[in-house]
């Protein structure tokens, strides 16, 4: 990180981001460069263990240095149980996120796709309201539908009726995580809610990909 700095290959004020032990090494970077750093996303990280201690040996020193957990999101999965986000002492307040519960896969819910699916239907829906509080729109996801494993397919779905574009997303297709974001509403960049017409859900695993 020193030599990417002074060849200027990074610039003060980039984001740092990582999930489970990849969230954790992000984190031990903002302890390290907290002035380089201007935020930091960690996804399902675990928390560390005694605050003091754990600073003290993220930067071999014997005085805990200040962190600014303002500059961090630390986002959980807030459905079903995890066995590695949220031990020991968070990193700031986590921000829950609702997402389809793998349960009796328990490990499953700590995968990071769950919450990318997740994260991309409440992005859509931030696009229909500026307004929306996150909270809302989890109320959302929970009153979609009693099928947990329809939930975001059938909040986009919904959208897709309301504004009749994207491709219906029936949960049957070969692949149903990649038809949901093949249903041309849900994806990782910016949200279309305009054009197209709607379009019949048979043969939706089958189209060639953006």
């Amino acid at each position: 990180m020193d030599i990417w700095l002074a060849d200027g290959i990074l610039t003060s004020g980039f984001t740092v981001a990582g999930h489970s032990l990849g969230g954790f090494l992000a984190g031990a970077l903002l302890v390290d460069y907290p002035t380089e750093i201007e935020h930091a996303y960690l996804y399902n990280t675990p928390g560390i263990g005694g605050l003091k201690s754990t600073l003290q040996l993220l930067t071999g020193s014997d005085v805990a240095p200040t962190l600014d957990l303002s500059k961090v999101s630390n986002l959980i999965a807030e459905t079903g149980p995890s066995l590695v986000a949220g031990l020991g002492v968070d990193w700031g307040v986590p921000i829950p996120v609702l997402i389809e519960d793998q349960t009796p896969n328990i490990l499953d819910n700590h995968r990071i796709m769950h919450l990318t699916d997740s994260l991309a239907v409440q992005s859509m829906l931030s696009e229909l309201s500026a307004s929306e509080y996150p909270g809302d729109i989890r109320e959302i996801l929970r009153a979609a539908t009693p099928q947990n494993a329809m939930t975001l397919e059938t909040v986009v779905n919904t959208v897709g009726d309301l504004f009749q574009v994207g491709v219906e997303v029936t949960g049957t297709e070969s692949d149903p995580r990649d038809a949901l974001y093949q249903s041309g509403l849900c994806h990782p960049g910016p949200c279309r809610l305009s054009g197209g017409g709607r379009q019949s859900g048979r043969g939706v695993a089958g189209r060639d990909g953006p």
